[in-house]
């Protein structure tokens, strides 16, 4: 066919991408939303918006009335960021998970996820079984209020925190002391003491003044069973003292006034020494006083504090003693 020599060149659509490259998708135009309906339609509050918008997970638009409008098509990126938090994904987490991660790296973030997730589930089971066997051992005490026995149990640690008036300087202590307070009710508040040779009759013996007996004898820490310090995965340093499975004389204690035990504790006069002494029980290690002040070398006690009620005015407490006997 001939060419018309004043005809124009018809014009030619080149591609703008490869070929194979998918489609531009195309979209249709959303309604915008108010910040307020907005928020009510997706069972949020305007301030989760805003604060997801400044983290860069959505986006707005402000008009010229002033007002803050969000389209439709981000009710979807709204659902994907609830379900990352309900997976365990923080905020900072969410904007590459949406927008930047493959595939294969939102798997391994799961995996992650995942892990951090069973952790948490076997510490909430571990305090749902303390929490069940304190309760139990809490309504025994309003039966039997003062009980003992001689028992045999595992290894525990002692992390020492604090003497019987002030805290104890040492940074070993306050490198992992957080960690440790993270783990209770598992983890116990407690007080090493040495009781004074008077508490089992010595010869010669005197009680030390009240001070004296906290200055020196009286060590608060927590305290933390050999099994839980694995199931828990707490930190241990040089600081921390390890006690090895043995027998125990575990004295029971709770009532009125129980709080104000540490003058007679000092003094000698604590009924856990009476019901010691008619048992013809001494701590393991326990020497005659050896000082004027009426200490006695070795002799290791523990008293856990488990409960306390109307600590101004009936001075309620709950717990027991632990005393190695070998």
């Amino acid at each position: 066919r001939r060419s018309n020599p004043g005809a124009k060149p018809m014009p030619i659509d080149l591609p703008h991408h490869h070929p194979d490259a998918p489609e531009e998708p195309r979209h249709p135009r959303f309604k915008r939303y108010r910040i307020g309906d907005f928020a009510r339609f997706m069972g949020v509050g305007p301030d989760y918006l805003k604060h997801y918008e400044r983290q860069g997970i959505l986006t707005s638009e402000i008009r010229d009335n002033g007002y803050r409008y969000f389209p439709f098509n981000q009710s979807a990126t709204i659902l994907e960021a609830m379900r990352l938090q309900g997976c365990g994904f923080t905020v900072r987490e969410m904007g590459p998970m949406i927008y930047e991660r493959t595939g294969a790296e939102a798997a391994d973030a799961l995996r992650d996820v995942r892990a951090s997730l069973e952790a948490k589930i076997r510490r909430e089971e571990a305090v749902l079984a303390e929490v069940k066997k304190q309760e139990a051992w809490l309504r025994e005490r309003f039966e039997k209020p003062d009980e003992w026995e001689i028992r045999r149990s595992e290894g525990f640690y002692f992390l020492p925190h604090a003497n019987g008036t002030d805290f104890i300087k040492d940074e070993r202590i306050y490198d992992i002391l957080p960690a440790w307070m993270e783990g209770m009710p598992i983890v116990k508040s407690a007080l090493r003491f040495t009781p004074s040779a008077c508490a089992f009759g010595d010869e010669g013996a005197e009680p030390p003044p009240l001070d004296d007996f906290f200055r020196k004898n009286a060590v608060w820490g927590m305290l933390v069973g050999e099994s839980a310090v694995k199931q828990l995965g707490l930190p241990l340093n040089d600081v921390v003292e390890y006690f090895p499975a043995g027998r125990r004389f575990v004295h029971h204690f709770g009532g009125r006034g129980a709080l104000d035990a540490m003058a007679s504790l000092a003094d000698g006069t604590h009924r856990l020494y009476r019901a010691m002494r008619e048992v013809n029980q001494r701590p393991a290690g326990m020497a005659a006083a050896d000082g004027a002040d009426g200490t006695a070398a070795g002799g290791t006690c523990f008293m856990e504090i488990r409960m306390t009620a109307r600590r101004n005015l009936d001075r309620e407490a709950y717990g027991l003693f632990r005393v190695l006997l070998d």
